[in-house]
């Protein structure tokens, strides 16, 4: 008998510091530069996928970028095989409004 497991956030802050956001820019359909969220996740990329107002995701060397567009403010974590449970990501939980306009950059970890 199989259980799936659980994610769990570790920390989630916004990070103004970081500037891959701008240096990699990435914009919506309308033309709006995206938010950068940068996720650390130790699972098989194979076995990811993600739910949310998405432009983008790339997993570079193990840490996946997901670029949102402005007022984004959850993200869901789900596994094709089921072999854990989603784990939706409100970003409010984490004192986070939503993505910003310039940029901002939220780690996730």
């Amino acid at each position: 008998m199989l259980h799936a497991q659980h994610l769990k956030v570790v920390e989630f802050r916004a990070d103004l510091s970081m500037a891959d956001a701008v240096q990699f820019p990435k914009e919506d359909l309308n033309g709006n530069r995206c938010g950068l969220i940068k996720l650390g996740l130790t699972l098989p990329k194979t076995d990811v996928e993600f739910e949310g107002d998405i432009v983008l995701s790339e997993n570079k060397s193990g840490e996946w970028w997901i670029y949102m567009p402005q007022g984004s403010n959850w993200l869901t974590i789900k596994s094709k095989s089921s072999s854990y449970l989603p784990l939706r990501c409100d970003f409010v939980d984490y004192g986070i409004d939503g993505i910003k306009k310039r940029c901002d950059l939220c780690h996730v970890f």
